[in-house]
């Protein structure tokens, strides 16, 4: 069986059906995920539960960041025991906006106990965007979205100075990616080792593993032929 560490990196962008008014749904909805896990691959399996919100707690909260709070210890409750992430909880009209704002939910959520982690994303869009987040340590973990940073080489900068700021790196981009740029990903990962990279391409499950996980096998096997050659 497969097994990845997050999952199910979950899109909210239907408030009515997905949140409900209170976010209720989505709690069910993280309740639902922890049981499939406990009832399909036991308890050796630990991985992190990550929603990507898309900025619709803030949307049903009117951006109140109390009561963001209170939602995200509702989820972190209804996940346990597992870890919980949390991507764009609320999205602003600007960067600095942003970034004040994952600050301040980022201390009240320290200030409170809760363990949930939050993920910059919306207006991380540049190398000079994720440095602004890295320095206001706005976030715990920035999803570096590699077709937006340009080149290569942004991306490998942007992967090492979250890791200098002490800041989760999550190598990503776009589900619309092609295979080619998905193995170049896993390149830039082994050489970087960002704390997570998103399988991709497409909105299925088992491909975009299976490809992102083929490539790493290929690209590890190879560096063992080398060095045993040597």
């Amino acid at each position: 069986a497969r097994r990845v560490a997050s999952l199910p990196h979950a899109l909210v962008d239907n408030i009515p059906e997905q949140l409900g008014s209170d976010g209720s749904k989505l709690v069910q909805y993280a309740r639902w995920v922890k049981e499939r896990i406990q009832a399909l691959a036991g308890a050796d399996y630990r991985p992190t539960i990550h929603l990507d919100a898309h900025g619709a707690l803030g949307q049903i909260f009117d951006n109140n960041l109390g009561k963001v709070l209170g939602i995200l210890y509702a989820l972190e409750s209804a996940v346990k025991p597992y870890p919980l992430r949390v991507e764009c909880p609320v999205m602003l009209a600007s960067r600095e906006a942003q970034i004040d704002a994952m600050r301040t939910l980022r201390d009240y959520v320290r200030a409170r106990g809760l363990r949930v982690q939050l993920v910059a994303d919306e207006w991380a869009n540049t190398l000079d965007d994720i440095r602004a987040f890295v320095d206001a340590q706005a976030a715990d973990m920035i999803q570096i979205k590699m077709p937006d940073l340009g080149s290569v080489h942004n991306a490998v900068d942007a992967v090492l100075a979250c890791k200098r700021g002490g800041v989760g790196a999550f190598l990503g981009g776009s589900c619309a990616e092609t295979d080619l740029s998905a193995r170049v990903s896993v390149h830039v990962a082994l050489a970087t080792r960002p704390d997570m990279v998103m399988a991709k391409p497409g909105m299925g499950v088992d491909e975009a593993v299976m490809l992102t996980q083929n490539e790493m096998g290929r690209a590890l096997a190879e560096m063992a032929h080398r060095r045993a050659a040597q």
